[in-house]
């Protein structure tokens, strides 16, 4: 949800009143809108990276200042704004530098605005907005003036703003302000030897398609609302034979056992194959195949280890949101399918062109909206959801389906794979389909992407 109102202040300087303010605007806007200081984040919690991300999300900045914010000192005698990890200093450059559309210093009991020399040099430019007054002896009747100046900027949606994003490792790691849905154009990495990240915006869409659309299913109905309440990131690429056999030598995690292999004819199974020879030519830069759940699910364990970051498959939820990037359409271009868009089969394998038998590079053809590669074709990808029949039931606030599926073999439930691979038919890689398949499977189909909580 985004955060319409972010109050900065200095516990020794302004704290009764900025209490009080927030409980004002907090019975006027909503409390979940409402963000002020340290005190909103929960314990535990990086908070110079929940403040930016929060001052990243709001409408209105207010910057309360009183008689002793400027000249506030800490126990060495050191003027707080005189040093560069001061929080409220930080608060308000992040503001400034990320464009929040208002900022108002909020003066109290006759405080004059500072003089430009005073300030630090990031933050002298809050001394060119229009400022408000608070009186101690005026306080309910000036707070409700203040409301009452803001209400038309609080209300109004914000244009696309940063976020703040810790990425790297734990050793090395840094603070981004990336927009997200703007995948096209910045992405991040969190471990040399890991995927490319882009930061998917939070919003809400309608999963499944309707018995309209050519080639849906039942178990796509009946639609349902979901509602993706926080940005999340994905990699914007399945991840590649590269990037899986760099995890497998230093976690010493070697997929053995075969695996079901297609080249045109009848799938079989076969002990001899596995990623690194899934039945047909493959680059470093192709995604990678012939690894089941169970190896998905160690890959994004062992960058959780080495990032100390929440790396995780995508939701089946978190998947189509992905997928569709805001389209409503079978595919995210339209309603057909072009070779000039995704690596698909026609009809299925057989007859299929030798030249067309396999995958292709993982970042071929154009991306989505979102940055997002290949969300249609060259590999199926899990998800972490059980398999469902229907959509009965199913959550709808983008988290994982895991429990009473009905497709099971000895017990053991079925996993959702989405995208459709190099071999399937059209209507296979449309958004909405979904299928799947045990998860202890390896297929030279089936493939991965990872996506990361933020």
């Amino acid at each position: 949800m985004t955060i319409q109102i972010f109050i900065s202040y200095r516990r020794e300087d302004t704290g009764y009143a900025a209490k009080f303010l927030h409980e004002r605007l907090a019975q006027e806007f909503g409390r979940d809108l409402v963000f002020i200081d340290v005190d909103a984040i929960a314990p535990g919690k990086d908070f110079e990276a929940e403040l930016q991300d929060a001052i990243s999300r709001c409408n209105v900045f207010l910057a309360l200042i009183g008689s002793r914010w400027l000249e506030a000192r800490d126990k060495s005698g050191m003027r707080r704004l005189d040093d560069p990890a001061d929080l409220v200093r930080n608060e308000i450059a992040t503001a400034l530098s990320l464009g929040v559309r208002s900022i108002v210093p909020v003066l109290f009991d006759g405080t004059p605005i500072p003089e430009r020399a005073s300030l630090p040099q990031e933050i002298r430019e809050l001394l060119l907005r229009q400022s408000m007054t608070v009186r101690q002896t005026h306080l309910e009747n000036d707070i409700d003036q203040l409301i009452a100046a803001l209400k038309p900027e609080a209300s109004k949606p914000g244009s696309p703003r940063p976020i703040a994003v810790i990425v790297g490792a734990r050793d090395e790691r840094q603070v981004r302000h990336l927009i997200p849905g703007n995948g096209r154009a910045e992405w991040f990495k969190d471990l040399s030897v890991g995927p490319e990240m882009v930061v998917i915006p939070a919003g809400s869409f309608l999963m499944g398609a309707p018995k309209e659309e050519r080639g849906s299913r039942k178990n796509e109905r009946p639609q349902i609302t979901v509602k993706i309440p926080m940005p999340f990131a994905v990699s914007r690429k399945a991840v590649s034979v590269l990037e899986f056999g760099q995890f497998c030598r230093a976690a010493q995690h070697y997929p053995v056992g075969g695996a079901i292999y297609s080249s045109g004819g009848k799938p079989l199974f076969d002990a001899d194959k596995n990623y690194g020879n899934p039945g047909f030519k493959q680059g470093d830069d192709h995604p990678v195949v012939c690894v089941n759940w169970y190896d998905a699910k160690a890959y994004v364990q062992w960058l959780c280890e080495k990032t100390g970051q929440v790396h995780r498959l995508l939701s089946s939820s978190e998947w189509e949101y992905a997928c569709r990037a805001g389209t409503t359409t079978p595919y995210w271009w339209g309603k057909t399918l072009s070779r000039h868009r995704a690596r698909w089969g026609d009809d299925g394998i057989l007859g299929l062109p030798s030249f067309r038998r396999g995958t292709v590079p993982t970042d071929s053809f154009e991306s989505n909206p979102w940055g997002l590669y290949q969300m249609h074709g060259n590999v199926d990808e899990w998800c972490e959801d059980t398999i469902e029949e229907s959509y009965s039931g199913w959550p709808t606030d983008g988290s994982a389906w895991q429990g009473g599926t009905t497709w099971t073999l000895e017990q053991s439930p079925l996993r959702t794979i989405r995208g459709g691979a190099w071999n399937h038919n059209a209507n296979v890689l449309r958004s909405a389909y979904r299928s799947g398949t045990f998860a202890t499977e390896r297929n030279n189909e089936i493939g991965f992407r990872v996506a990361r909580t933020l």
